[in-house]
């Protein structure tokens, strides 16, 4: 593990002196010098023998060279092997750390530098100087993580202010709905999700003598809120049933998402509940075939509590059909029935011939003039979903005994009728009674004489 310079057998002068040098290996030291087998120096690199006399043998070994690692712990714990140890060059070491009950390793310095964070066990390498190795504890640490979910199990709640009583942290959920908490060991508390208009199951939860990391998850429900009221006829203040409360957007995304949305109905006292989501914001619009409303919406903003009273009244929605009857020679015929059925109103005609009838929203049937020995033409008019008022629906209305066309039944038709008494053809003005065909008589003045009477 060495040699020396000179080297071999050497020839000096009597009373001479001869310096020798000493090159250890890598790792090495000089332990000795001897002279004839005698120890005579300890270490050092050089010796020499001086006033040479006789012959002699000079002889040097060589020892590995040795480092002071110094190894202790912290409190909380102890290290293993603990204290000063002698070791080779370019030997290695592993120490291992025992923390106490409810403690952890923090970190493992050398020469006051730390080079490991964590970990039971770390081994210096390759020694070729003297060395200090530290290792400190610190508390041991868990988690309390999870995720905040909506009643799916899928959507994610951010901004959740998730909280742990004791000392033991505050932190929020990510865009992933995560949340982690980090507690010291034994620790006792409870931890409380918070986010406003957010209710939470459970609400909370207790832990003790926390001791191992926990995993535990919380759905979110955002709180949901009532608008209330009644919807009357604006007339009669009888209830209105079926009629449909629609608030915007549904009440909100997870009014429509939960709850199908929060559309209200009616009941048969007219009361009305729309659901809509916390700070909800829009109109609730009313509505039912053939219904105008009063408001016709009601405005809210951010809404955060129930609100009752919300009333409405609605006036069915109903149109007028118009138009005048006259004879052939546009004379006004008054006192003809004119009714709009099934379901419309009921007119007669004033002096001018003029009649007005009221159907409602979208009413379809049939609307037919009238009066005894009239005809009509048309004898009647259908109409289909009527959504707007209609004018000028006219009648010519023909009296078979008017044959003067004045509008009644006087002297003047009387004079007209005996003008064709007992004459024959064809569409003789007069000839009231059919059983005989073509000729004014008898049969047919009497005939006349029973509608003069009724008129």
């Amino acid at each position: 593990h060495g040699s020396v310079d000179p080297n071999g057998v050497l020839t000096l002068a009597y009373g001479s002196s001869q310096l020798f040098t000493a090159a250890p290996d890598e790792g090495y030291t000089v332990d000795s010098w001897s002279i004839d087998g005698e120890i005579v120096q300890s270490g050092g690199q050089t010796y020499t023998l001086e006033n040479i006399t006789a012959d002699h043998a000079v002889a040097v070994s060589f020892k590995p060279l040795t480092f002071a690692v110094t190894a202790s712990a912290g409190e909380h714990g102890f290290i293993d092997p603990n204290g000063v140890l002698t070791l080779a060059y370019g030997s290695s070491q592993q120490f291992t750390a025992a923390p106490d009950e409810g403690y952890t390793v923090d970190s493992w310095t050398v020469d006051g530098t730390e080079v490991q964070s964590g970990g039971l066990t770390y081994t210096l390498e390759n020694i070729t100087a003297d060395h200090t190795v530290t290792v400190s504890f610190r508390r041991e640490r868990f988690t309390i993580s999870g995720y905040i979910l909506e009643p799916d199990g899928n959507t994610p709640i951010a901004d959740v202010n998730v909280e742990a009583s004791n000392g033991g942290g505050l932190c929020k959920t990510d865009a992933s709905g995560y949340y982690e908490l980090t507690v010291d060991y034994g620790w006792t508390g409870t931890v409380d999700p918070n986010k406003p208009g957010y209710i939470f199951e459970p609400n909370s939860i207790s832990y003790t003598d926390i001791a191992s990391n926990i995993s535990d998850n919380y759905t979110a429900v955002l709180e949901t809120f009532i608008i209330s009221g009644y919807v009357l006829d604006e007339q009669t203040l009888a209830p209105l049933h079926n009629v449909t409360l629609l608030p915007a957007d549904g009440g909100g995304a997870f009014t429509s998402k939960y709850y199908l949305g929060g559309i209200g109905i009616t009941d048969s006292q007219g009361y009305y509940e729309v659901l809509v989501d916390y700070k909800w914001s829009g109109a609730v619009i009313p509505s039912k075939y053939a219904y105008i409303f009063e408001p016709n919406s009601f405005q809210y903003e951010e809404v955060t509590e129930n609100i009752e009273d919300q009333n409405y009244a609605g006036k069915l929605m109903t149109y007028t059909i118009t138009g005048r009857v006259r004879n052939v020679c546009g004379v006004p015929i008054a006192g003809v029935a004119v009714t709009a059925g099934p379901g419309g109103g009921s007119a007669v005609t004033d002096p001018n011939g003029f009649y007005e009838v009221w159907v409602d929203y979208g009413w379809s049937g049939t609307i037919t003039p009238e009066k005894s020995h009239y005809v009509f033409d048309p004898n009647s008019s259908d109409y289909v979903e009527v959504f707007e008022d209609m004018t000028n629906q006219d009648y010519t209305g023909i009296n078979i005994y008017d044959l003067d066309c004045d509008g009644i039944v006087s002297l003047g038709d009387l004079g007209i009728f005996c003008e064709h008494w007992l004459l024959y053809g064809s569409e003789l003005p007069g000839d009231f009674y059919k059983d005989e065909e073509n000729i004014i008589n008898l049969l047919d003045f009497a005939d006349f004489a029973r509608a003069w009477e009724e008129l």
